[in-house]
């Protein structure tokens, strides 16, 4: 803030480590770098009178002290400093520092100067790598929606033939299999037993027995994958046909990134906030600024999660509104918007109600990781306990969320209350537990490789922009940039796809329940997913 302590520390931008040799140093706020033959005025952090006993002639006198009065026993270095390029922090010329210091200080500030170079000579392939991005996203929607079931096939073959690679290298690493690099073909042979590695071993059973756990979910499950082609086919058709869900995402990420800036400004405040303590120079927070922090901790956990499930609510809106239409011309005109409506009229309960929910088992994470961080000098008994805990509360709260998250969808579809929705919705899912598994496993590892081949395809065209003018080499901190905007592309254009299937897939089984194909009672599904349930039941 504006004033820390007793201090007035406005239009102090500059932080200046107090020991320029060490990285566990105190940090404080001044005006400007300052130098050997910098004089300070009071309250300035750092003066060069030598008045007191305990300093010498290269040492300054603290100007201040949690009165506000000049505190002599605080002595702080000054040395000639500059401003590293990017950043606003002191940091010491080569002449005040040892050589081994300085030349870190060197090799960062070059290193910085490098990327901030590279950044600004290839900003258009970073804008650009967003729209390459979003191209390929859609491309890929595109070919998921014409040829689902060879896709879907296919990602099932490489996800198995994945794991039959790494179980064979653990094999291999274990000393079980040998094989002979040299040869015009490899050749495989049983090593002997002192040369196995006993981990490697543990790991290739591990492997071994995924694998045929894999393979026998791929043969028992083969006809719910087909009905998993169909749900995915569905969902990038509902997707195509209401193609304004994703301007409502991006909606949203405004709403989570104003969220995220109010959040760092508020908790900098907090945070900054304490008593002075002149021997240790550092401010520590009073018991009312830990509450506080704890208090607005909570309530990101919170608001992240009630933003999260009006944006999961309104897309599922959306597209059941599309699956539910007799005809899906004359679906409504606006399905994002009118969904949205209902959301904000009908709904803020539920969705307050189950982000509640998850925000306290977050906080409750959070509080536990608190401790593992404070017990790091603990036993080990104690550390072990507090890591089983932690992965308990981590594992109810992913329960949680996959609950609220087709609760919500529940909701949007039949208007019922939280507790209602989230109670039928299990009920269904528990009676439907085979497609559950089908469909989770296939579209979890669909969009998995979706992302990274989306990735991998913005990253190797920009990758050939840049390298028109530059050596490849030269350009790394640009390209891992575009792989990180990239991925996140990506994720958030696969996270809205995903939610349709999630959508379509709670749609699908509630018109598989409600009705059964009869002029009375007719199906709203396609008549893709008409044949896979007539097939189904033929056989």
């Amino acid at each position: 803030g504006k004033t820390a302590g007793t201090l007035n520390m406005q239009n102090k931008r500059y932080g200046f480590f107090l020991s320029p040799s060490s990285n566990k140093t105190n940090v404080i706020c001044l005006a400007a770098c300052p130098t050997s033959n910098t004089t300070y005025a009071y309250n300035s952090a750092i003066c060069t009178s030598t008045s007191s006993s305990t300093c010498n002639g290269t040492y300054g006198v603290c100007a201040y002290n949690s009165t506000g009065g000049e505190d002599s026993n605080a002595c702080y270095p000054v040395y000639n400093t500059e401003v590293v390029t990017g950043v606003k922090f002191c940091v010491a010329t080569e002449d005040s520092l040892t050589s081994s210091v300085s030349t870190f200080i060197a090799d960062y500030n070059q290193g910085l100067k490098v990327i901030v170079r590279d950044v600004s000579n290839h900003w258009e392939a970073i804008v650009a790598s967003f729209g390459i991005a979003l191209g390929l996203s859609v491309i890929w929607l595109v070919i998921i929606r014409y040829f689902t079931t060879v896709v879907v096939w296919l990602t099932v073959i490489l996800v198995f033939l994945s794991l039959v690679a790494i179980t064979l290298v653990f094999w291999v690493k274990a000393g079980y299999i040998k094989v002979n690099f040299g040869s015009s073909a490899a050749s495989t042979a049983i090593q002997s037993a002192s040369s196995r590695n006993a981990w490697m071993f543990a790991a290739a059973i591990t492997m071994t027995v995924i694998t045929a756990i894999v393979l026998l979910l791929i043969l028992v499950l083969a006809r719910r994958i087909m009905i998993a082609v169909g749900i995915i086919k569905e969902a990038a058709k509902a997707t195509g046909a209401v193609p304004s869900i994703f301007l409502f995402t991006l909606f949203m990420f405004f709403w989570f990134v104003a969220l995220a800036v109010y959040w760092i400004v508020v908790f900098t405040y907090l945070a900054s906030s304490g008593d002075w303590n002149s021997s240790s120079l550092t401010y520590r927070p009073t018991s009312k600024a830990i509450g506080l922090i704890a208090y607005h901790v909570f309530g990101l956990y919170w608001t992240v999660c009630f933003l999260d499930a009006v944006e999961q609510t309104t897309v599922a809106g959306a597209i059941a509104s599309w699956y539910f239409s007799k005809k899906k011309e004359d679906m409504p005109s606006w399905p994002v918007l009118g969904s949205f409506n209902r959301v904000l009229a009908y709904h803020q309960g539920s969705m307050a109600l189950g982000a509640l929910i998850v925000a306290m088992v977050k906080m409750i994470r959070a509080v536990l990781r608190w401790i593992q961080h404070k017990m790091h000098k603990a036993g080990g008994l104690c550390r072990f306990v507090c890591c089983c805990c932690i992965f308990c509360v981590s594992c109810f709260e992913r329960f949680l969320q996959y609950i609220d998250r087709n609760a919500y969808i529940y909701i949007a579809i039949h208007g019922d209350s939280f507790c209602d929705a989230a109670e039928k919705v299990f009920g269904l899912l528990l009676r439907n537990v085979e497609r559950v598994a089908a469909i989770t496993s296939v579209s979890d590892a669909l969009l998995g490789l979706a992302k990274l081949a989306v990735c991998a395809g913005t990253v190797f065209a920009s990758a050939f922009i840049i390298n028109k003018d530059d050596p490849l080499s030269s350009s790394l901190s640009v390209l891992t940039i575009v792989a990180i905007l990239s991925y996140t592309t990506a994720a958030v254009f696969m996270n809205v796809f995903h939610r349709a299937i999630d959508t379509i897939f709670i749609c699908f089984c509630e018109d598989c329940e409600r009705n059964d194909g009869s002029p009375e009672k007719p199906y709203y599904m396609s008549d893709d997913l008409k044949l896979y349930i007539e097939s189904q039941a033929h056989k």
